[in-house]
């Protein structure tokens, strides 16, 4: 979520201006309006002499992200909703109104429609930020990346050598592909935080596979295919394992699978 907010920001009318990035989920509850608004001096006990900007004047003129909005608490989201509609706010202890403006980018991974109806969320802040609503793909739902990304973070991670070559099994290729992947991108570094210490001279094998990945047997591959229930299910996840065993090549996928390149999009894109 954050790489695509900043992505959004990188190439938008707003990249040469701030990009402020707020964890909602991390911000203690008694903290927030301090964070989010600022404060004068003396504004309370404990407040520094000169002040604080927060966060939101600091994103003026650019971007900010609102990760994980959900964990917002509804006073907040009053505050927030009044900032959006009239754009302006007012430090703690303050009394100027400080014009400001702001593109905001808000991210969760909750059903905010039925947070709104357990009252957790405010509906009209809800239909103030929902203007434009970008669905991000669980790892799951696009097991033909899982080749690409493992490639990705190996050669981006500094910590392994560059003259060091990491391989992986093709049958672990094949669980890592039919495997569920509950925690998403995080799990998958993980992962690949894991082979850096648990490997073979760099060959990575199925017993350096966590136990949920299944049975770390030779027949692990074929077992891929016991919850898959429909003829079209179990092609689109064999070739999807082909791919990750041909490092995500359409050409070599093609040559192996006795299949043209196009067909074989037709079953990336479904």
């Amino acid at each position: 979520k954050d790489l695509m907010a900043q992505a959004i920001h990188n190439y938008g009318d707003r990249r040469y201006n701030s990009f402020v990035a707020i964890n909602c989920g991390a911000i203690p509850k008694e903290l927030f309006e301090s964070e989010m608004f600022g404060y004068e001096k003396g504004a309370f006990t404990g407040a520094r002499n000169d002040g604080k900007m927060g966060l939101l004047e600091l994103a003026d003129k650019g971007i900010v992200f609102l990760d994980e909005i959900s964990s917002m608490p509804l006073p907040m989201q009053a505050k927030l909703l009044r900032v959006l509609q009239e754009e302006t706010l007012t430090k703690i202890g303050g009394t100027e109104k400080i014009k400001i403006d702001l593109s905001v980018i808000a991210a969760t991974n909750i059903d905010l429609e039925e947070s709104i109806k357990k009252g957790k969320f405010r509906k009209d802040l809800y239909y103030r930020l929902n203007v434009v609503n970008i669905k991000m793909p669980a790892l799951r739902e696009r097991r033909e990346d899982i080749p690409v990304l493992l490639k990705h973070f190996m050669i981006s991670d500094e910590s392994i050598p560059k003259n060091r070559n990491m391989s992986i099994d093709q049958d672990v290729m094949q669980a890592l592909i039919s495997y569920d992947w509950p925690g998403n991108i995080r799990q998958l570094k993980n992962l690949i935080d894991r082979f850096k210490i648990l490997n073979d001279n760099g060959r990575i094998t199925m017993k350096h596979l966590p136990d949920e990945f299944g049975h770390h047997d030779s027949n692990s591959g074929a077992n891929m295919f016991n919850k898959l229930t429909t003829m079209a299910e179990i092609e689109t996840e064999y070739i999807n394992c082909v791919l990750g065993i041909c490092n995500g090549s359409v050409t070599r996928a093609s040559k192996v699978l006795g299949l043209s390149r196009a067909t074989i999009y037709k079953y990336i894109k479904d």
